[in-house]
């Protein structure tokens, strides 16, 4: 009996050193680390592979160097978190939870506050939030929820503050739709204000090449601008010039009647020949 039961025993502890083998094996010690911060511990998995990761200048990467994690935009320069990725308080409360691909977020992503109350649940997708997502309150309260596209908000977002009904704001790729609407009309008044500077400038310019005009005008002695505060004398000049013609008409007219008056007397009294002169 002494010996079966030794035999037994034996058999027992070989089994939970296989399955102790079995579950190293799962999460293998040269991939992971436990990363510990003055209020909180992080339970990371790093890449260790020889694939070639090309960093996108948009995207956050989160990088493990020197026991510490990074996070650095466009770029790298350690072991990029890649797998699991599980962060605990000091009360060992869960604070973050989520997945990790090659640097970048991926999958749902969960948050809570110390006590244990949910704090954020977001969507990500190669590394940006994108899709459904819900804030929370200390005491587990829902407070916002909507939906994000390429990391900014987008599409109508609910705000609970107490009141039955939650108050609806919409967002256009991360700009309220009010601002963008003062944005807009800010823009259009910009524009409206360079075209009228514009054309007070273009009406300048204008008034300059006419004042330029008139001024070569006056040294040829052809002036036809009228001074503020004369009289305009160019219809008395003309009323004049056609009096002239008048008159010239008029005597040459008197003229012609007097030759014709003379022809006719010599008619009547004619002139003496040059022979009666000298027999006279």
């Amino acid at each position: 009996m002494k010996l079966a039961s030794a035999i037994i025993v034996s058999l027992v502890s070989v089994i939970f050193i296989i399955e102790g083998s079995a579950q190293r094996i799962k999460m293998p010690e040269n991939n992971r680390a436990i990363i510990n911060y003055v209020d909180h511990t992080a339970y990371i998995h790093f890449y260790r592979g020889d694939k070639t990761i090309s960093a996108k200048s948009k995207l956050y990467y989160y990088w493990f160097s020197a026991n510490d994690i990074k996070k650095t935009r466009g770029g790298f320069e350690g072991k990029l978190l890649h797998g699991s990725y599980s962060d605990f308080y000091i009360n060992k409360n869960l604070k973050e939870k989520g997945q990790f691909k090659y640097g970048v977020k991926t999958g749902v992503w969960k948050s809570w506050y110390l006590n244990g109350e949910y704090k954020e649940v977001v969507r990500y997708r190669r590394g940006m939030k994108r899709g459904k997502f819900k804030e929370y309150n200390e005491d587990g309260v829902l407070v916002k929820k909507g939906k994000y596209k390429k990391d900014k908000l987008h599409g109508k977002v609910l705000l609970y503050t107490g009141n039955e009904k939650p108050e609806k704001v919409r967002y256009k790729k991360g700009l309220l739709i009010e601002e963008e609407v003062k944005e807009k009309k800010a823009r259009k008044k910009s524009k409206e204000n360079n075209e009228e500077q514009a054309g007070q400038v273009e009406q300048e310019r204008s008034e300059k090449g006419e004042k330029k005009r008139l001024g070569k005008n006056k040294k040829k002695g052809k002036d036809v601008e009228i001074e503020e505060g004369k009289p305009d004398n160019s219809d008395s000049k003309k009323e004049k010039k056609q009096g002239n013609k008048e008159n010239k008409e008029k005597k040459k007219k008197d003229k012609s009647e007097d030759e014709i008056k003379i022809r006719k007397m010599y008619k009547v009294f004619p002139l003496p020949k040059k022979e009666d002169e000298k027999q006279i």
